[in-house]
């Protein structure tokens, strides 16, 4: 809890656009949460909002041009795994969005781990060595 994370994004020919809407992250307030049923949970869930067009610019490559930001995990989430949702309203379109997601573990300070996470593994590269 508490570091920054960093997301990255294609424009899709949208990063010289202006009005566009801004990128919310959400993020449930404790551990194992199941997904929100309704758009009043989601947005209680908001940790961040990032400019869309926050661009890094390929020259002549409107559609591949990388955007992103960073944004800093609560310091009062306790250790466990959560859902991470970015999502961005569509321009010109009332209610339809685009969407990504990634589970994060948060772990706890000072390098303890809880017990529920001893031996668990989220990594597919730890489950391929495995093999």
């Amino acid at each position: 809890a508490g570091d920054t994370m960093c997301i990255r994004w294609p424009s899709k020919n949208h990063a010289l656009e202006s009005g566009l809407f801004d990128v919310n992250i959400h993020m449930p307030s404790i551990p194992n949460q199941p997904d929100p049923t309704s758009q009043d949970d989601l947005l209680k869930m908001t940790i961040a909002t990032l400019p869309y067009n926050n661009c890094t610019h390929i020259k002549d490559d409107t559609d591949l041009t990388p955007c992103g930001g960073c944004f800093q995990i609560p310091k009062d989430r306790t250790p466990g795994d959560y859902l991470i949702q970015w999502r961005w309203k569509l321009v010109n379109r009332k209610d339809e969005w685009y969407a990504s997601c990634w589970d994060v573990t948060v772990a706890a300070p000072e390098g303890t781990v809880p017990v529920n996470l001893l031996g668990a593994s989220t990594s597919l590269f730890a489950q391929l060595a495995e093999d």
